[in-house]
């Protein structure tokens, strides 16, 4: 009884620091988006600047200035995966690494609701995120990658 109660603890402990977390099952099947603020300047981003962005290498885009990164937890793994070719404990190792040696200032911003990623693009205008294409609406803009919408068949982040 004893090893079950420290096990469950470990695993808790690893859940509030991120190590473990509890995905959707239908994120294998979903399709994301790249979203921005409806006034933002960026229409179409390229794969290649999506990834500089997302791995800390750039902290602005041409025209835009500085961005925000925001993260959509629930599918991150997916993200990571399908936009970066990495596996999600690479991505999180990575801005630690970056963070410890202050290559940045301003890591990604998190989330776990789709409201509230919405609610972030839309009171900020340099703000960057993924979402599930299911949750767009009028409040936020799609933004094309590589000159693609999330429903072209050659999509980048498939």
């Amino acid at each position: 009884m004893r090893r079950i109660i420290i096990v469950a603890t470990i695993a808790q402990a690893a859940f509030a620091f991120g190590l473990l977390e509890a995905t959707p099952h239908e994120a294998a099947e979903a399709q994301l988006a790249i979203v921005v603020n409806k006034s933002s300047k960026v229409d179409d981003i390229s794969l290649d600047q999506l990834r500089r962005l997302y791995l800390g290498q750039s902290q602005s885009l041409p025209g835009n200035g500085a961005v925000s990164l925001v993260v959509f937890t629930p599918e991150r793994p997916l993200f990571t995966e399908r936009a970066l070719g990495l596996e999600e404990s690479v991505f999180r190792n990575r801005w630690v690494g970056i963070l410890f040696r202050g290559e940045a200032v301003k890591p990604p911003v998190e989330f776990s609701e789709v409201e509230e990623v919405k609610q972030y693009v839309r009171t900020h205008p340099t703000a960057i995120a993924f979402l599930p294409v299911g949750s767009m609406d009028e409040t936020i803009k799609v933004a094309r990658v590589d000159g693609k919408m999330p429903s072209d068949a050659n999509y980048p982040i498939r």
